[in-house]
């Protein structure tokens, strides 16, 4: 008796078959992708002053650039639409006030683009490295107060540029 069961479990085992049979078979795909970017893309939050007259006041605003892993790229900041070529201002209809931005701290690295387009030479790009993740940037500002402000809407804007 052994000999045969050793017998069929050799035959079986040479026609390939085992003890475990098959009834169907379930199916499915399994999707694989990538998105390949080619280019980068930025975002800005902007920058509300809080009003203390004859004292200073700071506030932050962001800059948020996406770029793919490993590209480097270059954030510019102009001089905006109101400067008087030494400094930003925001300006209403009769007055200005002066303010600077910033990239690392208050009274640090003024953040301009005299290294591209070379329109506020007071201060120079931020330098850094995609991920292929949006990467905020806080940008830092501060303007002086006299007191002797007339009231109004102060308003500039910067143009940012992503140089990559």
């Amino acid at each position: 008796m052994k000999k045969h069961q050793l017998a069929v479990a050799v035959l079986a085992t040479l026609l390939g078959i085992t003890g475990n049979a098959h009834a169907a078979t379930a199916t499915t795909t399994l999707d694989v992708s990538v998105s390949v970017q080619g280019a980068c893309s930025v975002s800005a939050t902007g920058i509300v002053f809080p009003y203390i007259p004859n004292d200073l006041a700071s506030a932050n605003g962001d800059v948020t650039v996406t770029c793919p892993a490993g590209m480097p790229y270059a954030i510019a900041l102009d001089a905006g639409q109101h400067s008087n070529g030494q400094y930003r201002q925001v300006v209403n209809n009769t007055s200005s006030i002066p303010y600077e931005l910033y990239k690392d701290q208050i009274g640090g690295n003024v953040w301009g683009d005299a290294d591209y387009g070379q329109t506020y030479l007071s201060g120079t790009s931020l330098a850094d490295t995609g991920n292929g993740l949006p990467q905020p940037h806080a940008v830092l500002g501060v303007m002086g107060f006299t007191g002797g402000e007339q009231p109004g809407e102060y308003t500039d804007a910067v143009t940012v540029s992503v140089n990559y």
